[in-house]
């Protein structure tokens, strides 16, 4: 849903990340939510960031996530 978005229109869709690292060309927004995280990486081209890829995680380190809970708390989230 949110791959090819520049920074600012997922900025506008969901709000800024709770943890953000840059990397060279690459930048990860990372989102908490209190059933997983949310991994939005991007890549800078053109001078702008754009969304390449999406990852949902468990909240604990080799933790069982449910994903239908986690998706309505990130839908819940946009705007």
């Amino acid at each position: 849903f949110l791959i090819n978005f520049s920074e600012n229109k997922l900025y506008s869709i969901i709000g800024k990340g709770d943890f953000i690292k840059e990397e060279g060309k690459l930048k990860n927004i990372q989102y908490y939510f209190s059933e997983c995280f949310l991994d939005v990486f991007l890549i800078k081209k053109n001078n702008i960031y754009i969304t390449d890829f999406i990852q949902i995680r468990s909240t604990e380190l080799n933790s069982f996530i449910d994903k239908e809970k986690c998706l309505i708390e990130i839908a819940s989230k946009l705007k």
